[in-house]
């Protein structure tokens, strides 16, 4: 996401969409939905762009805590394994909020399988954008 934005903006109608660059990724999801809403060169793309990243962003609590969280095993030897992921969340106020996910193995391989064919889509789509406006060297 962060290389579309920075290679978007250096076309002329996407200029404005460089800068301050999106430092959170929620907030880089969102300038590539402004993009694909705007007007300009790359508007026949729009459609893939926001099927994107609205893809992605049903992704983006358990990526967060993928990302900021810790992992623990829960050993039970009667079930299957159990991966239990927190994180702290910041909440008004300053108080802090232990967010917990858990998954089984089977369903962070079938997470894996899902999120290989969205990564896969967002590579072609790039790539396509990129060659057919030459962005592939910037």
């Amino acid at each position: 996401m962060a290389d579309f934005v920075l290679k978007a903006s250096r076309l002329p109608d996407y200029s404005e969409f460089g800068s301050p660059f999106p430092l959170h990724f929620s907030t880089r999801l969102k300038r590539v939905q402004d993009i694909a809403n705007a007007p300009g060169q790359l508007r026949k793309h729009a459609d893939d762009l926001r099927a994107l990243t609205k893809a992605i962003a049903t992704w983006e609590a358990k990526r967060h805590t993928l990302v900021h969280g810790w992992l623990e095993v829960a050993d039970r030897r009667s079930r299957p394994l159990l991966f239990r992921m927190r994180r702290f969340s910041p909440e008004k106020g300053n108080e802090r909020n232990v967010l917990v996910s858990e998954f089984t193995l089977t369903e962070i391989k079938e997470a894996g399988k899902r999120l290989t064919v969205l990564a896969d889509k967002a590579v072609m789509l790039f790539y396509d954008i990129y060659h057919e406006h030459r962005l592939e060297h910037d």
